[in-house]
């Protein structure tokens, strides 16, 4: 009778120990209420062109035929103009730094490039894909280095270095009296 009681003794001393690990390995868990769940803030804030120049002093020119046009600054310190222009999506972006350097987010091997003049200033057309093609990419970069800034004008669909050094004529607002 001491052997039965010792060996139901132990099987419940075993089944506690097991039912003491798994809470303690369950304590470890969060409910889903209790979930803390760590978010990354989104460097992109909707803007309007009077709080981009608030904030970075800076504005664009709307182009001739932009539609579906919106704004928004990108980590406190890029405007970004985006909106359509004879059926190609566009995104013009403009910020304050002591160099040339692409902000235009585009990162594609590109299989033309062709330099530029936007206003006074030196700058180059990039484009992938065919050229004249309705399929193809493209993006414009020039530095103002009187004031500082950095700008650059994407297109997706209906790039090509005209409709690149065209639409970027209409959105850049020189500095200067007189433009060459």
């Amino acid at each position: 009778m001491k052997s039965e009681k010792r060996a139901s003794t132990f099987f419940v001393f075993i089944h506690l120990i097991v039912i003491f690990i798994f809470a303690s390995c369950l304590s470890g868990r969060t409910t889903k209420e209790s979930d803390s769940v760590v978010y990354i803030p989104n460097p992109v804030t909707k803007a309007t062109p009077r709080q981009i120049m608030e904030g970075l002093g800076v504005e664009f020119l709307v182009p001739l035929n932009a539609t579906d046009i919106s704004y928004s600054i990108i980590a406190d310190k890029i405007a970004q103009m985006s909106f359509i222009w004879i059926n190609a999506r566009c995104c013009a972006r403009i910020q304050s730094t002591s160099q040339l350097e692409d902000i235009s987010g585009m990162y594609y091997e590109w299989n033309k490039e062709e330099p530029c003049r936007i206003g006074w200033c030196d700058g180059v057309v990039k484009l992938l894909d065919k050229e004249n093609s309705d399929e193809s990419t493209g993006v414009c970069l020039w530095y103002d280095a009187a004031p500082g800034l950095m700008y650059s004008l994407s297109m997706e669909g209906n790039a090509n270095v005209d409709n690149l050094t065209n639409l970027a004529q209409q959105i850049y607002k020189t500095t200067q009296k007189e433009v060459p």
